[in-house]
C-alpha cells in the first residue's frame, strides 16, 4: 500500500523556516496528510496541505522535491512543498498530527538541531535551488507598501516599513541564492527609489551577482561596516533624503576594500571633485552599462 504525505518548508519574510517538534523530539516540516491512493497524488497533497492546515497569506507555493521510502511493508511518498508566509500570527498546522511545538528558526540555527531526514533535505534544496523566492518576495513587499500608502500611512511609518522590508529581503537573499551565483561577485546598491532597486537587483542577479540593496544610506553604512562579505562593487545614487551619495561614499570608504569599484549615479551633473575616485554615470543608466563597468 502507498501512503502519501504532504509537507511544507515554510519561510517567513525574515528568511526563517517554520519547524514542528514531534513526539520523537526531532524537528520536522509542517504538514503530514496521508492518502491511500496515489492517483493525482501531487495535486491532492498540494491542495490539502494548504487548505486543511488553514494557512493564510501563503505565496510562491511550489513543489520542491519528492522522496519515497519503504516502511513496514508500505511505500511512503513524501511531497515537499515550499512557500513564503507573510502573516503576523503563527500558521495553524494540520489537526491531529501529534505536534508538541512549532517555532520559526534561522537556517543556521536549524542545522544545529535534531532534524528529521526530510527536513534536512528540504533545507539543502532551498539553499541550492530556490531562487524564485526573491522576485515573489519583492512583488509582495511592493503590494504591502502600496496598501500602506492607500491607507494613509505617514511618511515616517512608510520609511520604517521600507527599511523593515528591505532587511527582510536581505535575510532571504542569504538563504536562497545558489552557490553558482556567488562566483561572479557581490554588489551593494544604495538608492532611495525602491523601484530602481528592484529592477537593477533582478538584472544583476540574472547575471550571476549576489546583490544587497538599501534605500536608506544610514542602514547601508551600518551594514557595510559590520559585514564580512567581500564587496566587489558599490553603486550609490547622489540624491537621497538623509545623506547624498558623495557624503555617503566619503563616510563608508574606509570600510571598503581598496579594490572595490565605486559607482555614483545621478540625474543631474555633479562637480568634478565629486567624481574623483569613483565611476560616474548620469541617469538614465541601464544595468548592463554598470555591469560592463564592474567587470
Amino acid at each position: 500500500m502507498s501512503k502519501n504525505i504532504s509537507l511544507v518548508a515554510l519561510l517567513d519574510v525574515e528568511g526563517r523556516i517554520l519547524l514542528e517538534l514531534r513526539k520523537d523530539n526531532m524537528w520536522g516540516l509542517l504538514g503530514g496528510h496521508t492518502e491511500l491512493s496515489d492517483k493525482g497524488r501531487t495535486e491532492a497533497a498540494f491542495r490539502e496541505l494548504f487548505e486543511e492546515s488553514q494557512f493564510v497569506n501563503i505565496a510562491n507555493k511550489r513543489h520542491l522535491f519528492l522522496h519515497d521510502e519503504p516502511r513496514d511493508g508500505d511505500q511512503y511518498f513524501f511531497d515537499v512543498f515550499t512557500g513564503n508566509y507573510y502573516g503576523k500570527k503563527m500558521p495553524v498546522p494540520l489537526v491531529g498530527e501529534g505536534m508538541l511545538d512549532e517555532r520559526w528558526f534561522s537556517f543556521k540555527r536549524a542545522r544545529r538541531m535534531s532534524l528529521t531526514p526530510i527536513a534536512n533535505m528540504a533545507i539543502d534544496a532551498l539553499d541550492k535551488n530556490d531562487r524564485s523566492l526573491l522576485p515573489e518576495c519583492r512583488h509582495h513587499f511592493q503590494m504591502v507598501i502600496n496598501k500602506a500608502k492607500s491607507e494613509g500611512g505617514s511618511e515616517k511609518d512608510m520609511a520604517e516599513l521600507k527599511t523593515s522590508l528591505e532587511l527582510a529581503e536581505e535575510s532571504l537573499s542569504g538563504i536562497v541564492l545558489s552557490p553558482k551565483s556567488k562566483k561572479r561577485g557581490t554588489i551593494v546598491m544604495v538608492d532611495n527609489d525602491f523601484g530602481i532597486l528592484e529592477t537593477f537587483k533582478e538584472t544583476f542577479e540574472s547575471q550571476g551577482f549576489v546583490v544587497y540593496t538599501f534605500s536608506n544610506p544610514v542602514e547601508a553604512d551600518l551594514w557595510l561596516c559590520a559585514s564580512e562579505d567581500e564587496i566587489d562593487a558599490l553603486i550609490v545614487d547622489q540624491r537621497m533624503p538623509s545623506m547624498n551619495g558623495d557624503d555617503f561614499i566619503k563616510k563608508i570608504r574606509s570600510c571598503l576594500d581598496p579594490e572595490t569599484v565605486i559607482i555614483l549615479i545621478s540625474a543631474e551633473e555633479v562637480p568634478p571633485e565629486v567624481k574623483e575616485g569613483v565611476l560616474f554615470f548620469k541617469k538614465p543608466v541601464m544595468p548592463d552599462e554598470l555591469i560592463r563597468a564592474i567587470t
